[in-house]
């Protein structure tokens, strides 16, 4: 459903980073987010995606409403996010990490 979708919209109160956010990075949807610690290592307003207060409807709307009216601005920060993922979140690359970390601290 991610790559049917032009936007995703993750605008909690409070969260760490979602992985229903990379998700749909990954598939193509540009995100409006809410302005949190957790979310802002990840999304930089206009570079790859929206970032709103809180509980700020109206901020929301028209965050939405400008990338809906920015098709070009949209695929740049698909391309980005794209990139992102795969750099960031790639499950396969992270566990190796991960597991090159715990060797090293077993040895």
């Amino acid at each position: 459903l991610y790559a049917l979708a032009d936007v995703m919209v993750s605008v909690a109160s409070s969260d760490g980073t979602p992985v229903s956010l990379l998700e749909g990075m990954a598939c193509g949807a540009v995100p409006v987010v809410s302005d949190l610690p957790a979310l802002r290592d990840w999304i930089e307003e206009d570079v790859n995606g929206k970032v709103v207060p809180p509980k700020d409807a109206d901020a929301l709307s028209e965050s939405l409403l400008d990338l809906l009216r920015n098709p070009q601005g949209c695929e740049q920060m698909r391309i980005y996010n794209l990139k992102l993922v795969r750099d960031r979140a790639d499950q396969e690359n992270e566990m190796r990490r991960m597991a090159d970390f715990y060797f090293s601290l077993a040895a």
